[in-house]
């Protein structure tokens, strides 16, 4: 090895260890508090709403957002922020207004927590909500109770427990959707990177669910007409019964039933498998291209239609 190229390794090495010496001795000066390295701490403020209201929108948000219900008979919005950031809420025509908008575009420093935004609701039960976030996550807590909601976030996932007795539309780009031990009417829930759960829930209507690259799971659902389509996913229920419809798709993913049940089933899937077990006897139609297929001989119940391009078909029914 040349001269050269040993004294430039050499002296490389030595200022590697050198900041790993000082990065060491920092964070004993610090007990290893990394908190201390915070340099834009959040501020809080909280805004009291006096004026009645039915409705609520929140749109334009870049933080996570939490509904929850009131420890008193007053409605208080907390908001948790980065310095140059400001919240308001004020009441117009019966609508809750909440917007979040940003003072100072730029920032340096460094912040460990992330911002939030708290909605304190006294009344257990109120006409809509329609809330969006760019960048954060969305809560929306039992025992909260709406007509419909409208729920959006680009970057964050939502999580439901509260009950809506009409339209509930949940829309994600990058996150998850998960509803857990709650009741709905009707569905429909959209998902781009990312997967759907849903976990004792009763559904009185109609669900929709769509996820282009993430998992599908149900567990403990019941409702009227179910479509399920992953796209490059995995479709999983699990103690599912429908009274009408039960159609689930994937293009790449595995489908699997377990205790799961439809007064009709429509299956597809491309390259993906399909298994598991039925309640009841079905009259089963099934096609598959390059796969194998067993299910059981066909009883007297509903249809169960099955078509795979490349995957194997295992179906039992339950005795």
């Amino acid at each position: 090895m040349k001269q050269g190229k040993k004294i430039a390794l050499t002296t490389a090495s030595a200022l590697v260890f050198a900041g790993l010496v000082l990065s060491v001795g920092s964070m004993c000066a610090m007990d290893f508090d990394f908190s201390k390295l915070e340099t834009t701490p959040l501020h809080s403020e909280t805004i009291q709403v006096e004026q009645s209201f039915t409705n609520i929108s929140m749109t334009g948000t870049s933080c996570d957002i939490q509904f929850l219900p009131a420890p008193d008979d007053s409605c208080t919005v907390t908001c948790s922020l980065r310095q140059g950031n400001r919240c308001e809420a004020q009441v117009q025509d019966g609508t809750l207004y909440i917007r979040q908008w940003e003072e100072q575009k730029w920032y340096l420093g460094i912040s460990l927590h992330p911002e939030k935004i708290r909605v304190y609701l006294p009344e257990d039960s109120y006409a809509s909500i329609q809330a969006e976030t760019n960048s954060g996550d969305l809560t929306i807590s039992e025992p909260l109770q709406f007509q419909s909601a409208n729920l959006q976030s680009n970057s964050g996932s939502i999580d439901l427990s509260a009950s809506i007795s009409g339209k509930l539309s949940m829309t994600v780009q990058s996150g998850d959707i998960r509803a857990k031990d709650t009741r709905l009417h009707q569905l429909e829930a959209r998902c781009n990177s990312g997967s759907i759960l849903l976990d004792q829930v009763h559904l009185k209507a109609d669900a929709q669910l769509h996820a282009n690259s993430g998992s599908i799971t149900l567990t403990d659902v019941q409702g009227g007409t179910l479509s399920a389509d992953a796209g490059s996913g995995d479709v999983r229920l699990t103690n599912v019964l429908t009274e009408d419809s039960l159609r689930l798709e994937t293009n790449s993913g595995n489908i699997k039933l377990q205790h799961s049940d439809g007064a009709a089933i429509t299956i597809r899937s491309g390259s993906g498998d399909v298994s598991g077990s039925l309640r009841t006897p079905k009259q089963f139609v099934t096609q598959t291209g390059s796969g194998s297929c067993s299910v059981p001989e066909s009883g007297t119940g509903g249809a169960c239609e099955i078509r795979t391009n490349s995957g194997d078909i295992r179906l039992k029914v339950e005795e």
